[in-house]
């Protein structure tokens, strides 16, 4: 019984995004961004649960409530993400602008040059799916460490888009992750982790994050490690739709340190981005249990 429901459950989430995706290509985007605030305020009531997790996590941060206009916000910025990415599929980049720091670029360029394959960390906060496109569009050969979405059907949608905006896709738990994560290596890829979330099974190092031990995704440290890679922290913070900074940190190299020291490390930057835009981040994720 308990299965039966989970897939009814899924069937309608499927259905149910597949009309709002639907919605947001007929609609004019100027009227979705006009009428956010109200989306926002609906979403919070309609999605109570994840509204209750988003100020269980605040809460445990920060010592107290959230207010309702952070919480609003919160939901507003879920919303222009969708829209974005929407968008994204029919015309990236037109449309879109990205800030970021030449010299920090130069840094990459420079790590590339010299023969440095990097390992890029980033977190749910911003758009973090345009970020790869980003950097896709400007040559740089990306790979990125995937979960598969519960529903195979919007699974194949995402990857599909991924594809076509130039991003290899390696899926995680799977037989041949660790050959293609290193065939992406020999491809001189860039190689792209998501690690702010608390997944279950995959090897984790307990680390501070946003102040709280938190069992932290430790596979980009040890590749790091096994391979002698510089990592670099970088996250896509929203200026305003379809307006966004790239945040990207100097280079952490695994030369003398141990594998907890570069989560600690990684950890300790996605932190300072995050606070500086705590609304952008994924607050309804389970972090700590």
């Amino acid at each position: 019984m308990k299965g039966i429901k989970k897939r009814v459950r899924r069937w309608f989430a499927y259905f149910g995004i597949k009309t709002i995706l639907s919605a947001l290509k007929i609609v004019p985007k100027n009227l979705w961004l006009s009428a956010t605030g109200v989306l926002a305020f609906i979403l919070k009531i309609l999605f109570s649960k994840q509204t209750k997790i988003i100020k269980e996590n605040y809460k445990r941060v920060y010592g107290k409530e959230p207010s309702n206009g952070f919480v609003n916000e919160f939901y507003r910025n879920l919303i222009y993400g969708s829209l974005e990415v929407v968008y994204a599929e029919k015309n990236f980049p037109d449309g879109f602008e990205f800030l970021v720091d030449e010299g920090k670029l130069k840094i990459i360029d420079e790590l590339i040059k010299n023969g440095k394959k990097v390992v890029w960390v980033s977190g749910h906060i911003g758009n973090w799916e345009l970020l790869p496109f980003y950097f896709s569009l400007k040559g740089y050969k990306i790979s990125v460490l995937a979960r598969r979405l519960y529903d195979d059907r919007l699974n194949e949608r995402l990857e599909k888009f991924r594809k076509k905006m130039g991003v290899n896709v390696i899926y995680r738990e799977e037989e041949k992750t660790g050959f293609q994560l290193v065939r992406a290596l020999k491809r001189d890829d860039i190689i792209g982790f998501l690690v702010d979330q608390n997944i279950k099974n995959v090897e984790s190092i307990e680390s501070p994050f946003l102040g709280i031990p938190s069992r932290t995704p430790s596979g980009f440290a040890r590749i790091a490690m096994d391979f002698l890679l510089p990592v670099i922290v970088g996250v896509n913070i929203r200026v305003k739709p379809f307006r966004f900074k790239i945040l990207i940190s100097d280079p952490i190299f695994p030369e003398g340190k141990t594998e907890k020291e570069m989560v600690d490390d990684v950890n300790s930057i996605l932190t300072d981005f995050i606070k500086l835009s705590p609304e952008q981040w994924m607050w309804m994720h389970r972090r700590w249990g």
